[in-house]
Protein backbone atom coordinates (compact mmCIF):
# COMPACT_ATOMS: atom_id res chain seq x y z
CA UNK A 1 0.00 0.00 0.00
CA UNK A 2 1.47 3.03 -0.76
CA UNK A 3 2.16 5.78 1.15
CA UNK A 4 -0.12 8.45 -0.33
CA UNK A 5 -3.07 5.89 -0.07
CA UNK A 6 -2.12 5.57 3.75
CA UNK A 7 -2.30 9.20 3.96
CA UNK A 8 -5.92 9.61 2.18
CA UNK A 9 -7.27 6.79 4.20
CA UNK A 10 -5.79 8.19 7.67
CA UNK A 11 -7.61 11.51 6.40
CA UNK A 12 -10.70 10.59 5.27
CA UNK A 13 -11.19 8.45 9.25
CA UNK A 14 -10.17 11.45 11.09
CA UNK A 15 -12.46 13.45 9.03
CA UNK A 16 -14.88 11.14 9.75
CA UNK A 17 -14.63 10.90 13.21
CA UNK A 18 -14.86 14.82 13.49
CA UNK A 19 -18.34 14.20 11.54
CA UNK A 20 -19.36 11.89 14.08
CA UNK A 21 -18.56 14.00 16.86
CA UNK A 22 -20.24 17.11 15.01
CA UNK A 23 -23.56 15.02 15.06
CA UNK A 24 -26.04 15.70 18.15
CA UNK A 25 -26.87 11.50 18.77
CA UNK A 26 -29.96 12.98 20.84
CA UNK A 27 -31.53 15.16 17.65
CA UNK A 28 -30.50 12.32 15.26
CA UNK A 29 -33.54 10.04 17.53
CA UNK A 30 -35.55 12.46 18.02
CA UNK A 31 -35.29 12.82 14.10
CA UNK A 32 -35.52 8.93 13.59
CA UNK A 33 -39.34 9.08 15.96
CA UNK A 34 -40.59 11.78 13.83
CA UNK A 35 -40.07 9.80 10.70
CA UNK A 36 -41.58 6.55 12.74
CA UNK A 37 -44.31 9.28 13.74
CA UNK A 38 -45.14 10.17 10.03
CA UNK A 39 -44.79 6.53 8.87
CA UNK A 40 -47.38 5.37 11.25
CA UNK A 41 -49.63 8.24 10.69
CA UNK A 42 -49.67 7.80 6.62
CA UNK A 43 -49.68 3.73 7.59
CA UNK A 44 -53.50 4.83 9.36
CA UNK A 45 -54.21 7.14 6.69
CA UNK A 46 -53.82 3.96 4.17
CA UNK A 47 -55.86 1.65 6.52
CA UNK A 48 -58.86 4.63 6.87
CA UNK A 49 -58.86 4.63 3.31
CA UNK A 50 -58.77 0.98 2.72
CA UNK A 51 -61.98 0.72 5.49
CA UNK A 52 -63.59 3.47 2.99
CA UNK A 53 -63.29 1.73 -0.24
CA UNK A 54 -64.50 -1.36 1.42
CA UNK A 55 -67.58 0.40 3.14
CA UNK A 56 -68.27 1.47 -0.55
CA UNK A 57 -67.68 -1.37 -2.12
CA UNK A 58 -70.31 -3.53 0.38
CA UNK A 59 -72.94 -0.41 -0.29
CA UNK A 60 -72.43 -1.25 -3.89
CA UNK A 61 -73.08 -4.90 -3.30
CA UNK A 62 -76.08 -4.51 -1.32
CA UNK A 63 -77.65 -2.62 -3.93
CA UNK A 64 -76.55 -4.76 -6.84
CA UNK A 65 -78.24 -7.26 -5.05
CA UNK A 66 -81.24 -5.58 -4.54
CA UNK A 67 -81.31 -5.34 -8.01
CA UNK A 68 -80.62 -9.05 -8.79
CA UNK A 69 -83.59 -9.97 -6.82
CA UNK A 70 -85.86 -7.80 -8.28
CA UNK A 71 -84.52 -9.17 -11.94
CA UNK A 72 -85.06 -12.38 -10.69
CA UNK A 73 -89.00 -11.75 -9.71
CA UNK A 74 -89.44 -10.73 -12.91
CA UNK A 75 -87.96 -13.18 -14.91
CA UNK A 76 -89.85 -15.78 -12.84
CA UNK A 77 -93.53 -13.95 -13.21
CA UNK A 78 -92.48 -14.29 -17.19
CA UNK A 79 -91.45 -17.83 -17.05
CA UNK A 80 -94.39 -18.11 -15.25
CA UNK A 81 -97.12 -16.37 -17.80
CA UNK A 82 -95.13 -18.16 -20.88
CA UNK A 83 -93.52 -14.90 -21.85
CA UNK A 84 -90.24 -16.46 -23.30
CA UNK A 85 -89.17 -13.01 -24.94
CA UNK A 86 -88.92 -10.84 -21.78
CA UNK A 87 -87.48 -13.62 -19.90
CA UNK A 88 -84.82 -14.25 -22.42
CA UNK A 89 -83.92 -10.08 -21.74
CA UNK A 90 -84.06 -10.24 -18.37
CA UNK A 91 -81.88 -13.83 -18.07
CA UNK A 92 -79.22 -11.02 -20.10
CA UNK A 93 -79.96 -8.38 -17.18
CA UNK A 94 -79.74 -10.37 -14.74
CA UNK A 95 -76.51 -12.83 -15.34
CA UNK A 96 -74.02 -10.37 -15.51
CA UNK A 97 -75.41 -8.94 -12.46
CA UNK A 98 -74.70 -11.90 -10.37
CA UNK A 99 -71.15 -12.38 -12.07
CA UNK A 100 -70.55 -8.54 -10.76
CA UNK A 101 -72.15 -9.70 -7.24
CA UNK A 102 -69.46 -12.15 -7.49
CA UNK A 103 -66.64 -10.08 -8.25
CA UNK A 104 -67.34 -7.57 -5.75
CA UNK A 105 -67.71 -10.18 -3.02
CA UNK A 106 -63.96 -12.15 -3.91
CA UNK A 107 -62.67 -8.03 -3.82
CA UNK A 108 -64.50 -7.09 -0.11
CA UNK A 109 -62.95 -10.54 0.56
CA UNK A 110 -59.22 -9.43 -0.17
CA UNK A 111 -59.74 -6.10 0.70
CA UNK A 112 -61.20 -7.69 3.88
CA UNK A 113 -57.52 -9.63 4.14
CA UNK A 114 -55.75 -6.48 3.57
CA UNK A 115 -57.26 -4.52 6.15
CA UNK A 116 -56.20 -7.46 8.67
CA UNK A 117 -52.59 -7.19 7.52
CA UNK A 118 -52.24 -3.54 7.10
CA UNK A 119 -53.82 -3.33 10.86
CA UNK A 120 -51.15 -5.96 12.26
CA UNK A 121 -48.63 -4.42 10.92
CA UNK A 122 -49.73 -0.98 11.76
CA UNK A 123 -49.61 -2.70 15.71
CA UNK A 124 -46.00 -4.11 15.06
CA UNK A 125 -45.08 -0.52 13.91
CA UNK A 126 -46.47 0.66 16.89
CA UNK A 127 -44.74 -1.53 19.21
CA UNK A 128 -41.15 -0.85 17.21
CA UNK A 129 -42.34 2.83 18.03
CA UNK A 130 -43.29 2.72 21.61
CA UNK A 131 -39.77 0.66 21.95
CA UNK A 132 -37.85 3.23 20.24
CA UNK A 133 -39.27 6.20 21.86
CA UNK A 134 -38.68 4.51 25.34
CA UNK A 135 -35.30 4.08 24.74
CA UNK A 136 -34.89 6.90 23.11
CA UNK A 137 -35.90 8.72 26.44
CA UNK A 138 -34.01 6.53 28.20
CA UNK A 139 -30.98 7.32 26.59
CA UNK A 140 -31.49 11.02 26.60
CA UNK A 141 -32.17 10.85 30.39
CA UNK A 142 -29.17 8.44 30.75
CA UNK A 143 -26.73 10.88 28.60
CA UNK A 144 -27.53 13.82 31.08
CA UNK A 145 -26.20 12.44 33.84
CA UNK A 146 -23.31 10.09 35.76
CA UNK A 147 -23.79 7.22 32.90
CA UNK A 148 -22.96 7.83 29.18
CA UNK A 149 -23.57 5.55 26.32
CA UNK A 150 -20.67 5.46 23.91
CA UNK A 151 -22.64 3.76 21.24
CA UNK A 152 -25.89 4.47 20.25
CA UNK A 153 -26.54 1.39 18.33
CA UNK A 154 -26.52 -0.57 21.42
CA UNK A 155 -29.87 1.90 22.71
CA UNK A 156 -31.60 1.07 18.98
CA UNK A 157 -30.51 -2.09 18.12
CA UNK A 158 -31.48 -4.45 21.09
CA UNK A 159 -33.30 -7.76 20.82
CA UNK A 160 -37.42 -6.56 20.72
CA UNK A 161 -39.62 -7.75 23.91
CA UNK A 162 -41.80 -9.93 21.49
CA UNK A 163 -39.53 -11.66 20.05
CA UNK A 164 -38.35 -14.69 22.53
CA UNK A 165 -36.37 -17.62 22.13
CA UNK A 166 -37.02 -21.25 21.76
CA UNK A 167 -36.45 -22.00 25.33
CA UNK A 168 -38.04 -19.11 26.59
CA UNK A 169 -41.26 -20.12 24.80
CA UNK A 170 -40.54 -23.60 26.17
CA UNK A 171 -40.37 -22.36 29.92
CA UNK A 172 -43.57 -20.12 29.58
CA UNK A 173 -45.37 -23.01 28.30
CA UNK A 174 -43.93 -25.75 31.52
CA UNK A 175 -44.95 -22.54 34.12
CA UNK A 176 -48.57 -22.44 32.16
CA UNK A 177 -48.84 -26.16 32.27
CA UNK A 178 -48.49 -26.15 35.95
CA UNK A 179 -50.38 -23.44 36.53
CA UNK A 180 -52.88 -25.45 34.84
CA UNK A 181 -51.95 -28.74 36.80
CA UNK A 182 -51.17 -30.17 33.71
CA UNK A 183 -47.94 -32.98 33.72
Amino acid sequence: MGIVTRVTKIFMADFHGVIDQLEDRELLLKQHLRDMEDALSAGETALHRKVAEVKQARREHRRFLKQTEALEHDLAAAIKKNRHEIARMLIKKVNPLNSLCHDIDRQIRFMDEEIAELKAHLDQQKLKYAQIAHRTREYCRLNGSEAHLDDISDVLVSRSSAELSNEEVELELLKRKEALGIA
